[in-house]
């Protein structure tokens, strides 16, 4: 499934990509990304002012976005898959 379908988008100046779902279309998911994507400050993630998880990304836009490593969901549908080339696919 192409990520474009899935809403994505960014916050925190670039550096974190949010995004539906793609098991269940019902939460949304949160990574981390580095470098972040746009003219942003590169500042690094935090969660509750702990360091956040980075993904490493590579691609200039949602189309053809790749994020490494794997994204692994707790909870929810459980849904474990990678971001390639702008598509958001099973592992």
């Amino acid at each position: 499934m192409k990520l474009t379908e899935l809403k994505p988008r960014l916050a925190a100046n670039g550096s974190i990509l949010i995004f539906d779902c793609p098991g269940c279309r019902g939460h949304k998911i949160r990574v981390a990304i580095s470098p972040p994507m746009g003219a942003g400050v590169e500042k690094p993630p935090t969660i509750d002012g702990a360091p956040a998880p980075v993904w490493q990304r590579s691609g200039d836009s949602f189309e053809n976005l790749t994020l490494a490593p794997s994204i692994d969901v707790d909870g929810c549908c459980n849904w474990h898959g990678y971001v390639q080339n702008g598509k958001a696919m099973l592992a």
